[in-house]
């Protein structure tokens, strides 16, 4: 195959690990031995590893400009290569075997064949492969094994957990309601799941809870509970229950996928992709505002999980949403629900002495007050 006549820019370098850096330039040289120099100043220069994780080798396009010529012929160039970087890594290091690519700026992945993946906040080591991994799924989504027995598609936060996040101890606070809320609904989902796989041992079912929906202004701590919920829950899967799925993504992250779904006429595919979750985790619901049908979608899928037995939780900015679609409005309003109110003074100075606290720094007074 010839080498296309774009030539792209190269982008800024990247500090990465000694053992990464290791990997990936002789990866880079082994692959310029096999296409030629010309192929590989085009296509492969220019990209940068940004991680190794969960076997799978993540690699970075640097910008838009690039990431649209690397799209020339519907990324025949990459495909290909892609595939060659696969084996080359796999031949010198048997635990990579997947590459991603995604645009540097955007986080937009590049679709190539087994390469599909989501924008993943962060890849973690599988398993063994169980039946639940065989299972067929969506391409632009995928799923890695965690402790603890839970299949993740984008992992929470490890960091934002029950144990750190502050709550706030006054009379009538609406961070409290919400942190208690939140615990109770990973009681729920993990009893309804021991009870799944345990009918006769199984505990008595807590308040049914199957759907929770969490809201209120920019950082007062929605977005920490959802991952907490993931992590607590993925810690307190036990190993020898049958592997549940938990589906975590953004708002924006569901638009997208759903917008592309019907691009490539894969909407049933992908409904089916979102409805093998066991638990549903969706922040930022207030940015399917004036999209309508995501709006219908997420309805749907909210709907068809709940008669189901499944759980869903969900973060906004704001609620009620004006005009969101009836169904989707009238199904959260028959769920649990918290507001999460802007916190007061005292609980913002204290909120910023131990987050100073955790940095390992000590804040006077005056400063903080």
């Amino acid at each position: 195959m010839s080498a296309s006549p774009h030539k792209l820019a190269t982008p800024k370098a990247t500090r990465l690990s000694p053992q990464m850096s290791a990997q990936w330039s002789r990866v880079r040289a082994m692959l310029r031995g096999e296409i030629g120099e010309d192929a590989y100043d085009n296509w492969i220069k220019v990209i940068t590893l940004d991680s190794i994780d969960g076997g799978v080798a993540r690699l970075l396009i640097p910008n838009r400009a690039n990431f649209r010529a690397m799209r020339f012929n519907d990324g025949q160039p990459l495909r290909r290569y892609g595939q060659h970087i696969r084996k080359l890594w796999n031949s010198i290091n048997s635990t990579i075997t997947d590459v991603a690519f995604f645009c540097a700026e955007s986080g937009e992945p590049m679709a190539l064949g087994a390469a599909k993946l989501a924008r993943t906040t962060r890849m973690v080591p599988s398993k063994p492969t169980t039946n639940l991994d065989k299972a067929p799924l969506i391409e632009t989504l995928h799923w890695s094994q965690e402790p603890g027995n839970a299949l993740f598609e984008a992992h929470p936060k490890p960091e934002w957990n029950f144990d750190n996040f502050l709550v706030d101890r006054t009379a009538d606070c609406s961070n409290r309601l919400a942190h208690g809320y939140a615990c109770q609904f990973v009681d729920t989902v993990l009893a309804s799941w021991t009870r799944a796989d345990n009918p006769s041992s199984a505990p008595a079912a807590p308040q049914d809870n199957g759907l929770l929906l969490l809201y209120g202004g920019i950082g007062h701590g929605k977005s920490h509970l959802l991952n907490a919920i993931a992590n607590r829950v993925a810690l307190g899967m036990p190993a020898d229950t049958e592997p549940r799925r938990v589906m975590l993504l953004g708002a924006d992250k569901f638009t997208y996928f759903f917008v592309r779904s019907l691009q490539e006429k894969k909407a049933l595919a992908f409904k089916q992709q979102l409805r093998q979750s066991d638990l549903l985790l969706i922040d930022d619901l207030h940015f399917l505002c004036g999209k309508p049908e995501s709006q219908k979608e997420i309805f749907h899928t909210i709907s068809a999980l709940l008669e189901d037995n499944k759980h869903v939780a969900l973060s906004s900015a704001e609620w009620p949403l004006e005009n969101f679609h009836s169904g989707l409005r009238s199904r959260l309003r028959s769920g649990y629900s918290a507001q999460i109110h802007a916190p007061k003074n005292q609980f913002r100075a204290y909120f910023v002495e131990e987050k100073a606290r955790s940095c390992g720094l000590r804040l006077e007074n005056p400063i903080v007050r």
